[in-house]
């Protein structure tokens, strides 16, 4: 069953055809993505796998999380790959993490329903906690990573990320750096050809017509050393963000 956001994106500012370069707007059918598919990608269902320890791209010593299959970093373990750009031109690499703690999803900005509900979640949960621990929200980053580079442009990204929050960050890459960070996550993504609902899973090149994509679901904490720390899986509500957040504040308490 698809999750249906209860806001018309078709509103959103800067979502005028006229406003983006290939004269699209960010919304697409819901039929389109359905956010099952995201939470099987999420759980490990769609056959998730990471480069062993050795080979190129494995950056650090990965393990096998039991319950849920999936290829994690081991927490503390800095994982590197990011060679990336932001929304203002700017190269968005390990440096990036440094000193602040990190929030990062995938998705991209044609998402019709899960990327924007997750962005205002995300949104709410970090101004209530602003209010409660100002110092560590100052140091807490929300960085959207787009899987669909074809479309989504610094420009692009520039105008959907900034009506959620200001503050919120968003990177895309090279289709090669893009797959590598998402391996190195445990995670995967791959396209859809919205007319005949058939995978694409070669992400290197734009598809033909339209396409949606299928996207890991989870939210990636690291800490301000740039090494993982967590990863939660949705829902990712109000209630769970909080815990997160909380956990975040006690790992970052004087002396750990």
């Amino acid at each position: 069953m698809c999750y249906s956001l209860g806001m018309e994106l078709s509103a959103l500012p800067g979502n005028d055809p006229a406003d983006r370069p290939d004269g699209s707007r960010w919304q697409i059918p819901a039929r389109q993505v359905c956010l099952a598919v995201l939470f099987a990608l999420a759980a490990g269902c769609a056959g998730i796998d990471a480069p062993p320890p050795g080979q190129p791209g494995a950056a650090a010593p990965l393990h096998r999380e039991t319950h849920d299959a999936l290829v994690m970093p081991r927490t503390g373990v800095t994982v590197p790959a990011l060679d990336l750009v932001d929304q203002r031109g700017r190269p968005f690499d390990p440096d990036r993490l440094l000193g602040r703690w990190t929030l990062l999803i995938f998705g991209y900005t044609h998402c019709p329903d899960y990327c924007p509900a997750t962005l205002l979640t995300l949104n709410r949960a970090l101004q209530a906690f602003e209010r409660e621990d100002p110092a560590l929200s100052a140091r807490l980053q929300v960085v959207l990573v787009s899987v669909d580079p074809f479309r989504d442009t610094p420009e692009v990204l520039a105008g959907y990320i900034s009506y959620f929050n200001p503050g919120f960050l968003a990177a895309t890459g090279a289709p090669a750096d893009l797959k590598r960070l998402v391996l190195q996550l445990g995670a995967n993504y791959s396209y859809a050809d919205t007319a005949s609902g058939r995978l694409i899973h070669d992400v290197g090149r734009r598809p033909e017509g339209d396409y949606a994509v299928n996207h890991d679901a989870g939210l990636f904490a690291f800490d301000r050393l740039g090494r993982f720390f967590e990863r939660l899986d949705p829902p990712l509500d109000d209630e769970r963000l909080a815990a997160l957040l909380a956990r975040i504040q006690a790992h970052d308490a004087p002396g750990r």
